[in-house]
């Protein structure tokens, strides 16, 4: 059972208290094959893991209620085996699925490493699906979701290599995918490498799509033994421009340590105020106009004691994969 209620002061509507509840239940099933196998010098363990997974949520009606931080989660083979589709708390999803997936490893016996993760599912929805974030959402009325896998390889302790896919059956085309590279070196430092695409991916206003093509890197690099330098860039190839740097400079000493970071990153996109009512959606997107935001933060911190402030810290946790592992 699932509950949401609210006691709003100076809110648009006749009902100050609106609450929304659904009952679920969920059936989750799997196997694990194992088998003994050889390549090379090496022995290895092999999996097979086939999963199902039914969810049931009831159906009630929340547009009066209010929606400060609803997002839906992006599809990737995980988001098979999760229980509802948003983020936040203020829609409760409704659904009759099951899905379905496989996954198979490959363990080195003589390390206990896994190497070599394949995984390959897709949902079956028995009901369209009506709570809805944005009424021209065409995939919540769809009979199955796209095909995703999820494929991540590490040929040894500190390099790992991932690639997924979102694979559109009903339409028959590759509509999303990403590879990424990350290497942790024995002096501390870290780097990232990727690259996505979506063909078609709907814009943040909620309507009109634009295809995504995006590159990414990232690091951690110590210069000294107290000095080290941090830095994210991702650019946008379908634009031709960046969309988020982050650049910034660590000094670290047994007693106190003083991060300095410098962020530009755009702020959510907004159209401009339009005339001429004759624009169809797809066309509105070449009136979107997009700003920057500019921020330096400082952070001081005295070991044992405390920090002043933990935005710095929280930044970089955000924007370098890996960051928060290294010791």
């Amino acid at each position: 059972m699932r509950n949401v209620s609210y006691e709003l002061e100076a809110f648009d509507s006749d009902d100050d208290t609106p609450s929304a509840t659904t009952p679920l239940a969920t059936l989750d099933m799997g196997l694990v094959f194992e088998r003994q196998t050889r390549f090379g010098d090496s022995n290895w363990l092999q999996t097979l893991e086939p999963r199902l997974y039914y969810f049931y949520s009831d159906y009630e009606e929340q547009n009066n209620n209010p929606d400060f931080d609803t997002k839906a989660l992006k599809f990737s083979y995980s988001q098979l085996f999760r229980d509802t589709r948003f983020t936040g708390h203020d829609r409760l999803d409704d659904a009759n699925q099951v899905s379905v997936g496989v996954t198979s490893r490959f363990i080195n016996d003589g390390e206990g490493r896994e190497v070599l993760t394949m995984s390959v599912g897709q949902i079956f929805y028995f009901d369209d699906r009506r709570v809805q974030l944005n009424a021209r959402d065409d995939d919540e009325i769809v009979s199955n979701s796209q095909i995703a896998t999820d494929i991540q390889y590490q040929p040894t302790d500190r390099l790992w290599l991932t690639n997924t896919l979102l694979w559109d059956s009903r339409q028959d085309y590759l509509q999303e995918g990403g590879i990424g590279m990350q290497y942790q070196a024995s002096n501390k430092s870290l780097y990232n490498l990727g690259y996505r695409f979506n063909r078609e991916a709907a814009s943040n206003l909620g309507f009109g799509r634009r295809d995504v093509s995006q590159a990414d890197a990232s690091m951690v690099l110590p210069i000294s033994e107290r000095w080290t330098t941090f830095a994210r860039y991702r650019y946008d190839v379908e634009e031709n421009r960046s969309i988020d740097d982050v650049f910034g400079l660590q000094y670290e000493d047994c007693c106190w340590m003083v991060r300095l970071l410098y962020q530009r990153s755009f702020q959510d996109e907004f159209v401009e105020v339009i005339e001429d009512d004759t624009l169809m959606p797809d066309e509105l997107t070449s009136n979107i106009v997009v700003e920057r935001d500019y921020a330096f933060i400082l952070e001081f911190e005295l070991k044992g004691l405390g920090s002043l402030g933990n935005k710095a810290q929280k930044l970089l946790e955000e924007n370098i994969l890996g960051y928060e592992d290294l010791d």
